[in-house]
């Protein structure tokens, strides 16, 4: 069963716990969840659907300014969609949020968004990111090229600390 992306954006900040986000988890056969064990491992991966949720602990979220919506050991405070093969990941085939399309350029984005509030546009290291603060949340936009031809990569973020400093979200 195809999860929704749309659907996810809708947990952020809720723990792994958060009783309606563990049963929609559950209803399309995500058992994973963070743990402690040996080996911390904040991640869920579904590689087969494009999909790469990330969490924090409570002190992790305390120490990056992030405001959990409910108690618990594991924030999640980041949905990383794939929208091109790659990093192992299959493109996300599901609809996008804030009439986004996986068709869409920068130039698409920016119509569409409005001008960034951040840009990180490095050669050297290939990264051509635009950030938006849409919905109480971060949007970052990462693009194919320097170019812009193509959306490689879509982050929704609860807004932190490196956003607020950087102008993309508001102070607290």
């Amino acid at each position: 069963m195809e999860i929704s992306a749309i659907e996810l954006i809708k947990f952020l900040g809720h723990s792994s716990i958060h009783e309606p986000f563990d049963d929609y988890l559950h209803t399309h056969g995500i058992k994973k969840r963070p743990n402690v064990g040996k080996d911390y491992d904040p991640y869920i991966e579904i590689k087969k659907q494009g999909l790469h949720l990330i969490f924090l602990t409570p002190g992790g979220a305390v120490e990056n300014g992030v405001r959990p919506k409910t108690p618990g050991n594991y924030i999640f405070n980041s949905l990383d969609i794939y929208l091109k093969k790659g990093d192992g990941y299959s493109p996300y085939k599901g609809p996008l949020s804030f009439d986004l399309n996986v068709s869409f350029s920068q130039l698409q984005v920016r119509n569409n968004l409005g001008k960034p509030k951040h840009v990180t546009f490095d050669e050297k290291w290939e990264a051509n990111v635009d950030f938006y603060f849409v919905d109480n949340l971060v949007l970052a936009v990462k693009y194919t090229d320097m170019q812009g031809s193509a959306i490689e990569m879509i982050d929704y973020r609860l807004p932190d600390n490196w956003a607020r400093e950087n102008g993309i979200a508001p102070k607290l």
